[in-house]
């Protein structure tokens, strides 16, 4: 009990300063004690970034084994790990520089230590730094590759990195060129054709892209592959036909789903892309053939996959195939894009976004789906636990 009342002051006394010396105070004997049960499974992609800046002192959970993954981040949190993790030194000035920010704040000196790196607040006076509001997909990326003093392209290069996003128009223009080198160097990384740059940043998402670019700054090669073997794409069926059909009978599908399951398992043979994992991925995208969602029955689209164009997610956002097998080989084609594979016959409009992505063909497990396919980082996870394991049991 002692020990843990020690370990809890000294977490404690990271978060009340930003200074070094406040900071160094957690041990090294602490940080490696620094072990969170909720970063396995769901969020494994993100274990081995919060497990690098917890040894660094820069990231710490809610206490000493939940470290909350899906919490937003604040702008002051989010300052004080950069200023941890990239070593960066706070003024020893108390000079204040925000109305909102005085010097008996905890996160004081670490708001001055990145002031010049963080992006103003649109819709807020520049005396104000707002320390509590949550930080923005896009205003990370501009702040880290600030931060680090990256070197960014040029306007043309820059085009041509976020040409191949359908939202580029939702990107502060002011930051398109630290948000293109990010995507250059994987610093961040889009799903399927998306950036999201207005989406607001969760606590594990924050520790992946400050890592990632600690690598980048370090002059080390950023890897969007995971480092477990995952759940394969591609591969032997574990579930036979029957057995698939069996499992959606049992959930209770509309027939169009379970009918259509011939065509996934002959395309599985085509492809050699299991069956049964895109066949699970059809079930969550359509609810089990209901089309429950904003897509709708006669578009014959599986797998949610948006037009070349998309806008938003309205039904008019989303591809439209003339025949349910069509819509399965569309499936088929556009996982293909995803592994590196060779599609079969012609191919959707936003096939080609997905095979210009700087991901494309890196993606070998369903768990990388997330974050790619959908910006959902657990969005694969759910597909294995939710829909495969339970088809395998049948």
């Amino acid at each position: 009990m002692i020990k843990k009342m020690v370990f809890l002051a000294a977490v404690i006394a990271v978060f009340i300063s930003c200074s070094h010396d406040a900071i160094n105070s957690l041990s090294t004997a602490s940080k490696a004690a620094l072990t969170f049960n909720d970063l396995s499974g769901d969020f494994s992609w993100a274990k081995e970034a919060v497990s690098v800046l917890a040894q660094k002192g820069a990231i710490s959970g809610i206490d000493e084994h939940v470290f909350s993954p899906k919490a937003t981040i604040s702008r002051e949190q989010f300052a004080k790990i950069l200023v941890t993790a990239l070593d960066l030194e706070a003024p020893a000035a108390k000079e204040q520089t925000f109305l909102d920010v005085p010097s008996s704040r905890w996160s004081f000196s670490c708001v001055e230590a990145v002031k010049e790196f963080f992006p103003k607040v649109i819709d807020a006076d520049e005396t104000l730094f707002l320390p509590e509001r949550s930080l923005s997909r896009e205003d990370a990326v501009f702040a880290v590759v600030s931060a680090i003093k990256a070197e960014t392209p040029n306007p043309e290069k820059t085009n041509a990195l976020l040409a191949p996003f359908s939202d580029v128009q939702d990107i502060n223009p002011s930051y398109s060129p630290q948000i293109a080198f990010a995507v250059e160097k994987k610093i961040l990384s889009g799903s399927d054709g998306l950036l999201n740059p207005k989406a607001t940043l969760s606590r594990a998402e924050a520790a992946v892209l400050v890592h990632r670019a600690l690598l980048v700054r370090d002059g080390k090669e950023v890897s969007l592959k995971s480092k477990t073997a995952g759940t394969p794409i591609v591969g032997q069926s574990t579930v036979s036909l029957a057995s698939a059909k069996r499992w959606a009978e049992a959930k209770g599908a509309h027939e169009r789903f379970i009918s259509v399951a011939d065509l996934y398992w002959e395309y599985g043979a085509k492809t050699g892309i299991r069956p049964e994992v895109l066949y699970a991925q059809a079930a969550k995208e359509t609810n089990y053939g209901k089309y429950t969602g904003n897509v709708i029955p006669t578009q014959n689209n599986w797998a949610g996959i948006k037009t070349k164009d998309a806008t938003g997610d309205k039904t008019e956002d989303h591809e439209s195939f003339s025949s349910p097998e069509d819509g399965v080989r569309a499936h088929f084609n556009h996982m293909a894009a995803y592994l590196g594979k060779n599609p079969i016959g012609d191919t959707h409009d936003r096939y080609a976004v997905a095979a210009s992505a700087t991901w494309a063909g890196s993606i070998s497990s369903v768990e990388e789906l997330g974050g790619h396919w959908a910006p959902d980082k657990n969005y694969g996870f759910d597909i294995v636990e939710k829909y495969i394991k339970p088809m395998e049991m049948m």
